[in-house]
């Protein structure tokens, strides 16, 4: 998140870049003016979540209205447009003989998942909740045996895992007919897009969010122009409206939860939305036997932030592990599985 917005600029000033250049353009617009704040406040406005955060509660004081060139409306979707536009052309999928593979180390946490599962002895039960807006668990869970849905509507729900991504995805959209929400499976998109258009590159763009606007919602005959992007920021009333089964089911996973491992989530100030979904959510029967985070910050910062936000009941199962993903995967493995 830090440098989310470096990486964009990098992209925006990349020769030949011209993908939605006009919303790279109103969002650095904004950071200059913004610069002013800092005079009298600390504001971090390099990092994307206190970007977003700003933004959305100019929006809502009606501030800085006649600061900028375009609306504050459209500042704010320019803003989701480059962070769904930069981790497009960011992240990189492998490829061999012409296949998409699964970037790593989502296959071995896929794995995982299923050997979890599959395992007699233990007979677990997966949930995956993910504040990520990219596609990289979706493609793996497609290349496995898992059965996992988004629980987007009531119809979605009975699955073996739900992945429910309470930020919205890039491949999920609005339905500009009916209004309700709908994804576009990594299936569906690859039976459009089918192997034989990729290059002979090591390695290429997954390009889902950018063609979201051809695919078609059910009977509707409609398509969403845009992906479905709740913002990683305090204000989420505008979009409760939007995926509520996902945080529904959100908060009976963490209720019926015996295990909780959060990888890779620092649990940043700007997002008190975890606080309060884990708070309500955690209110249950079942006693949390491990609350393990996994975060590379060696700061103290993140560890200090999730102590103070576990009570006693779950405090004792608390251990901070400072290592990547890659490295929490074999670290579940061996506490979970015999």
């Amino acid at each position: 998140m830090d440098d989310f917005m470096d990486k964009a600029r990098d992209l925006m000033d990349k020769p030949g870049f011209d993908y939605a250049i006009e919303e790279f353009k109103n969002v650095f617009k904004a950071i200059g003016v913004l610069q002013q704040v800092h005079s009298k406040s600390r504001l971090d406005i390099r990092n994307v979540e206190s970007l977003f955060s700003l933004l959305e509660m100019a929006r809502t004081i009606s501030a800085f209205t006649d600061k900028f060139e375009v609306s504050l409306d459209d500042l704010i979707d320019s803003l989701k447009k480059v962070i769904v536009v930069t981790l497009e052309h960011s992240i990189k999928f492998p490829v061999k003989d012409r296949h998409w593979k699964t970037p790593e180390p989502y296959q071995h946490f896929t794995a995982l998942l299923e050997d979890l599962i599959g395992n007699r002895d233990t007979s677990h039960k997966c949930g995956i909740l993910t504040f990520n807006y990219d596609v990289c668990m979706d493609f793996a869970a497609h290349y496995s045996s898992l059965r996992y849905g988004y629980c987007l509507t009531d119809a979605q729900e009975d699955v073996t895992i739900p992945l429910l991504k309470l930020h919205g995805s890039m491949n999920w959209g609005t339905c500009q007919k009916c209004n309700e929400p709908f994804d576009v499976g990594i299936d569906r998109f690859l039976a459009k897009f089918h192997v034989n258009s990729l290059n002979e590159s090591p390695s290429v763009n997954f390009p889902i969010a950018q063609h979201l606007h051809e695919f078609e919602h059910g009977q509707c005959s409609a398509s969403s122009l845009a992906p479905l992007i709740v913002p990683p920021t305090w204000n989420k009333d505008r979009y409760h409206g939007s995926i509520p089964n996902v945080w529904g089911r959100a908060a009976i996973e963490l209720a019926q939860a015996q295990n909780i491992f959060l990888i890779g989530y620092s649990l940043p100030e700007t997002d008190v939305f975890f606080r309060y979904l884990y708070g309500i959510g955690s209110v249950g029967r079942e006693t949390i036997r491990r609350f393990w985070v996994f975060d590379p910050d060696d700061s103290g910062q993140v560890e200090e932030r999730f102590r103070t936000l576990l009570g006693p009941g779950a405090e004792a199962g608390f251990k901070y592990h400072q290592v990547k993903m890659d490295k929490a995967i074999p670290l579940i493995r061996n506490a979970l599985l015999p």
